[in-house]
């Protein structure tokens, strides 16, 4: 049979079959493109397979580029070894780069991120190496012009000399950032989100997620929020323990996101808590001023032992719950649960009896 049934074509059901995809590549023109797209759609490239890839990419034959959606590079030598080899990727939505080095990033490589991956929306960037101030990393950034979700996870031990006003224009389109960041000498969320905050005509993020934040981050970060108003729909913060209900009552006004609908708060119960010693700024989260419906709220707990749940105020989240007006339409209640225990899921599902009764919790449990 020369050919078969159009709806023979679909592989989609095979996507994560290898083995049974390069059997499938074999059998005719049409199931080899079929194929290809997943065999090459995503693609990780380290120190050791990039040169195999490269010498594969080059073939005068080879035609799988324009499959490859995805590219994790975990290769120490991004900037300086692989990026000036590398073919255009025309079909690349998505880059995320681990464990490089941004040591000396030079003018010819930033060129070269635009020729290589003209079209990337997604960018994830963590555990780097030489970013050690941020201003390096925006340069790099701002080369993805039509880049719309971004994440960073990374530390930056550098005090950063760079005015922000001198920084590269934040891509227009981008509408979501997940920033994470450990302790350092500088203040990273600080230069995020002014740098995002400052153009003529902000970036219309509809997602924020920022963490750890410190007590200085806190009227930047308070500055983006308002500044984005309506357009943000989802908001995440995570705060060091320190920070205050004040604080938070200071710097964070929620009122003018008037269509945020997705709020995530991080509990960190620690030994001692008494039920009654919660002056920290999770619960300032909950009871910020605000005018929007809150439909999905996302309760992060990191504990140790189960019994320590019993220090969290569980009455006082179901009366908030239950009389404040932002929660009355709330549809999801999410837990999710840093816990070396089994029970844990259970043991909570038992103190929100009411919301539990309703169908609207959902408890994920994350073993260390």
């Amino acid at each position: 049979m020369s050919t078969l049934p159009p709806e023979l074509d679909d592989l989609d059901h095979l996507r994560d079959d290898k083995h049974a995809l390069l059997s499938c590549a074999l059998v005719n023109r049409s199931w080899l493109q079929s194929s290809r797209h997943h065999l090459f759609e995503k693609v990780t490239l380290v120190d050791n397979n990039s040169e195999t890839f490269l010498e594969l990419a080059a073939l005068p034959l080879a035609t799988f580029l324009s499959c490859i959606r995805s590219l994790t590079s975990r290769h120490s030598k991004f900037f300086t070894d692989l990026l000036p080899r590398l073919p255009i990727l025309p079909s690349l939505k998505s880059l995320h780069l681990h464990y490089i080095d941004g040591n000396g990033v030079s003018e010819a490589a930033l060129t070269r991120l635009t020729v290589v991956f003209p079209h990337v929306t997604e960018l994830d960037v963590s555990n780097t190496i030489g970013f050690c101030r941020l201003s390096n990393l925006i340069i790099v950034i701002a080369c993805f012009l039509q880049l719309r979700r971004l994440s960073i996870n990374a530390s930056f031990v550098h005090e950063d000399a760079a005015t922000i006003l001198h920084y590269p224009a934040a891509p227009p389109a981008l509408e979501l950032i997940r920033m994470h960041s450990g302790p350092s000498s500088d203040d990273p969320f600080r230069r995020i989100a002014v740098w995002v905050g400052v153009a003529q005509k902000p970036c219309a993020i509809r997602s924020l997620e920022m963490g750890i934040l410190k007590r200085q981050s806190l009227p930047s970060v308070g500055n983006l929020v308002r500044t984005l108003g309506q357009e943000l729909h989802a908001l995440s913060l995570n705060l060091i323990y320190h920070v205050t209900a004040a604080d938070i009552e200071t710097h964070i006004d929620l009122s003018q996101n008037t269509n945020l609908q997705d709020l995530t708060v991080h509990i960190g119960l620690r030994r001692y808590h008494s039920p009654s010693a919660h002056p920290h700024a999770p619960w300032a989260l909950l009871t910020a001023p605000r005018f929007s419906m809150i439909k999905s709220l996302t309760i992060v707990v990191r504990v140790n032992l189960i019994h320590m749940l019993d220090t969290f105020d569980w009455e006082r989240l179901n009366t908030m719950l239950g009389s404040s007006p932002h929660f009355s339409s709330l549809r999801h209640l999410r837990f999710l649960v840093h816990c070396p225990s089994d029970d844990v899921a259970g043991a909570i599902l038992a103190r929100v009896p009411v919301w539990e009764e309703k169908g609207i919790v959902q408890v994920q449990v994350m073993r260390p």
